[in-house]
């Protein structure tokens, strides 16, 4: 009797062991697995999740596409305006609109031929990211500012809506929160916003 005990105790602790060995290993897996996505995502999305917009492309896939997330030279939305000099410095420009609207320009401090960001902002917290031709040296693939209006409908979509700024129309994605500049039929920039 004691024998058959012992057999089925072996065959037990047999079995829990392959058990045991199969959940450690795919344990193992999962957090591998984990890591390489964080690691290979980091080039794109950053160390918090976020996209940064300098040397990526960022449109490539629209449906992702969170305004939320994106980050251009470190600047995001809802950033305050402390976090603006801390990351970009002073503005080549500064345009201040009362009540409480700044439009901050950069050109030079970024190293473009003319202005290539404008951070606008309410009250100081940054509520637009206008992305200007110029900042197209950082640019890559869908993200690049370049084409015309047909162009527009192919990359993005049907626009939301249409507002003509002469001389400048303005293409609205509203639930993206982003906008797409043209003027005179070529696109000119985009805006990503809240």
């Amino acid at each position: 009797m004691e024998k058959t005990n012992d057999k089925k105790q072996s065959k037990f602790a047999t079995g829990f062991k392959f058990v045991f060995a199969g959940v450690v290993l795919l344990v193992l897996l999962l957090v591998m697995g984990f890591l390489v996505g964080q690691i290979t995502g980091a080039a794109v999305f950053g160390s918090n999740n976020e996209y940064e917009l300098k040397g990526n492309d960022i449109f490539a896939n629209l449906k992702d596409f969170n305004n939320m997330r994106v980050s251009i030279l470190g600047i995001k939305l809802g950033d305050t305006s402390e976090v603006v000099l801390e990351k970009l410095g002073k503005p080549d420009i500064q345009q201040i609109h009362p009540p409480n609207v700044l439009n901050w320009e950069y050109g030079d401090k970024i190293e473009t031929d003319g202005v290539g960001l404008i951070v606008h902002m309410e009250g100081g917290i940054v509520t637009s990211l206008i992305v200007k031709k110029p900042f197209n040296k950082y640019l890559v693939g869908a993200s690049k500012i370049e084409g015309v209006k047909e162009d527009i409908y192919r990359k993005y979509g049907k626009p939301d809506r249409l507002e003509i700024h002469y001389p400048f129309t303005y293409y609205y994605y509203d639930n993206e929160g982003f906008d797409v500049i043209a003027d005179a039929g070529k696109i000119n920039g985009y805006v990503i916003r809240l």
